[in-house]
């Protein structure tokens, strides 16, 4: 177990950050050290909570030594994870659960109000984006979730019947775009809350915040493919000079 070091901006923060990371992905195996410009995945989320200045300490939760060693090589504390939390059955909750229990029991700066929990994948997360998540749940609210308008309203979904395809909703005249309310789904980056909230409630307790990420910032890494889509995303945003 190796202590956050002592000197990070966020010494004092009422915040401790857990990024959980396991070797296991199905359909992209060890996605979280998978390279972008030679750089593992998860040293960017390990950079970008750390720069963000927001937390006490960045600590990756992990059953795999090679994760581990990255970690860190890359400044972050690391929380041996049990066997059975690093299933494909393993609730994230749960995970976080236990992470927070060994940051409460082995930081020396003690326990913390608020955790947050950025996942290894968010190659697009910016540290700005971070400090604003903080901001915004001190206004108010138990929480605040990374958001990002859907590419799709789902009253437009088809699903498959009798071998053909017809509206999952069962409305076969929808109501024009414009006129549908204005949703917002999880980005899949990072989430910040009141540490009891979380640990009775989860990701969807109440008073549950949202922080706007824009769409070409988001990708959902699952495959060889959107790790492509990925990569071409990051080259984008590095030539608009990495803009939050």
């Amino acid at each position: 177990m190796m202590e956050p070091l002592v000197n990070w901006p966020g010494l004092h923060s009422l915040v401790n950050c857990v990024i959980p990371a396991r070797m296991g992905s199905k359909r992209l195996p060890g996605k979280v050290l998978a390279k972008v410009n030679g750089i593992p995945l998860l040293a960017y989320a390990v950079e970008t909570a750390r720069l963000s200045g927001v937390f006490a300490g960045v600590w990756v939760s992990t059953e795999s030594p090679e994760i581990a060693e990255v970690a860190e090589r890359w400044g972050a504390a690391v929380i041996d994870r049990p066997p059975d939390l690093a299933s494909d059955t393993a609730r994230l909750k749960q995970v976080i659960a236990h992470a927070v229990g060994a940051m409460d029991s082995w930081s020396a700066a003690g326990p913390k109000p608020y955790v947050a929990v950025v996942l290894p994948t968010a190659l697009l997360l910016h540290p700005d984006d971070l400090k604003g998540m903080w901001g915004k749940l001190q206004v108010g609210g138990k929480g605040v979730m990374a958001v990002v308008r859907p590419a799709e309203h789902p009253l437009y979904s088809l699903v498959e019947k009798d071998g053909c395809l017809v509206p999952y909703t069962g409305d076969f005249d929808p109501p024009r775009t414009q006129d549908l309310p204005e949703l917002w789904v999880d980005a899949g980056y990072a989430y910040i809350y009141d540490k009891a909230d979380f640990l009775a409630h989860g990701f969807y307790g109440e008073h549950l915040l949202g922080y706007p990420l824009p769409r070409y910032r988001v990708v959902d890494i699952d495959t060889p493919e959107d790790l492509g889509a990925a990569e071409a995303l990051y080259e984008r945003w590095k030539k608009m000079g990495f803009e939050a």
